[in-house]
């Protein structure tokens, strides 16, 4: 409960489902920002229709998780809480002015459509009609039901695709990056002390902007892979921007998730062919579905090279469904695990540094540094690697049963 009633500057919104998903991370933002708590209780009707009744501020942060365990949840609340928030229908006027929502992990998963290939052919494609996407109904959601003007992610999936649907609705779309926190564990930890050259390595285009951000901050050379898949095979290939071979390199690998394992097995084996001495991967969330143990636990099996593997804590261990996501171990050697570092003092401070700013505008300058700068990651192929590639082609429509109707030229 907050501290006081009086309308606050900032206040900082956080529901007991909220609560329940994450208790270590956010019993540490209620016992640091007491005095911004506001009011957030919900209630039912006797049929278990919901009842939010909420605090009065300026501005109001409401902090959630969105993941595939509670996205119902999380739905539902931000439309009826954020409403409760926002609402000005009447002479009673709304509890605040300018609603803002932060995501330690928010699942963008789908971005657009799936697309189909033609022919097996990966420049072209047809879209599946039938299919809705998330990213777009969420950013609606928090728009013109929530009533939201901003929306802060812990690394969200891919930025530069989802930010797009997030921005067509009218919200700023701000991208908070932890390759400041990674980078000083390696110092910490003396990981980069020794002569051997170092790259960063990118796992596909969609996690270039994160990997190009933590190259620029280390000054070290910017390695893509980029990934062809023929069936169940998967094909790569490396591409240096400054290194013409890996041979023998120190290779850091970031990814903004890990979720099934098969990306960090698929990028190890390939970094294996060539020949690197040394594997760091950081992957901030750890999602950790299907048989993540097994592949994961593949490559912490490996004797060479070394491979070292940290996720962060922005998302619990132990999950509201019940279940226990166990960090794999070696089975060769068990002290050799999954790393954890924890991000929750990182993703406090940052909450501090919006809710301690006398307005957004200060809050983005304060938060400049750990801010992604989102690009088209396209044209980041084209300034680093003089690559110019384009996306595929969408020629057509995929209707259910497998019939492609092409648009016509």
């Amino acid at each position: 409960m907050p501290s006081s009633q009086k309308e606050q500057n900032c206040g900082l919104a956080i529901s007991r489902r909220t609560e329940s998903y994450h208790p270590a991370l956010i019993k540490k933002l209620q016992d640091r920002f007491p005095d911004n708590l506001i009011r957030f209780n919900y209630s039912t009707h006797g049929n278990a229709m919901p009842i939010y009744l909420v605090g009065k501020a300026q501005r109001v942060l409401m902090i959630q998780f969105f993941n595939g365990e509670n996205y119902e949840q999380a739905f539902g609340e931000l439309a009826f809480a954020g409403n409760a928030f926002t609402t000005n229908y009447d002479k009673a006027g709304s509890n605040t002015d300018d609603l803002s929502l932060f995501y330690p992990f928010g699942d963008l998963r789908d971005h657009d459509k799936t697309r189909k290939l033609i022919d097996n052919d990966p420049n072209r494609t047809a879209i599946v009609k039938a299919q809705g996407i998330t990213d777009e109904a969420w950013a609606r959601t928090m728009r013109h039901v929530a009533g939201a003007s901003r929306v802060y992610f812990v690394e969200a999936h891919n930025p530069y695709r989802s930010s797009r649907h997030f921005e067509n609705c009218g919200l700023s779309f701000i991208d908070l990056t932890t390759n400041d926190l990674f980078a000083q564990f390696l110092r910490d930890n003396n990981l980069l002390d020794n002569n051997r050259e170092t790259v960063v390595v990118s796992t596909d285009i969609g996690d270039l902007l994160e990997s190009d951000d933590l190259a620029n901050k280390l000054n070290f050379p910017l390695v893509i892979n980029f990934k062809t898949r023929d069936g169940d095979r998967v094909n790569q290939r490396s591409i240096p921007n400054e290194q013409k071979s890996l041979q023998g390199v120190r290779a850091l690998v970031k990814d903004d998730c890990i979720s099934g394992g098969s990306t960090i097995e698929e990028t190890v084996k390939h970094l294996i062919d060539q020949e690197v001495a040394e594997i760091i991967i950081f992957a901030t969330h750890a999602i950790l579905v299907g048989d993540y143990f097994k592949k994961i636990q593949g490559v912490l099996n490996l004797r060479q090279p070394s491979v070292r593997l940290l996720v962060t804590d922005s998302l619990p261990f132990d999950r509201i469904d019940g279940t226990t996501k166990a960090l794999p171990y070696s089975q060769l050697n068990p002290s050799k695990q999954v790393e954890v570092l924890e991000v929750t003092d990182w993703i406090s401070d940052r909450v501090g540094d919006i809710l301690n700013a006398p307005n957004e505008d200060e809050a983005l300058k304060i938060l400049k540094p750990h801010i992604l700068k989102i690009k088209n990651p396209y044209d980041v192929l084209m300034n680093k690697f003089n690559l110019k590639i384009k996306p595929p082609e969408d020629l057509g429509i995929y209707h259910e049963g497998g019939r492609i109707e092409y648009f016509k030229k």
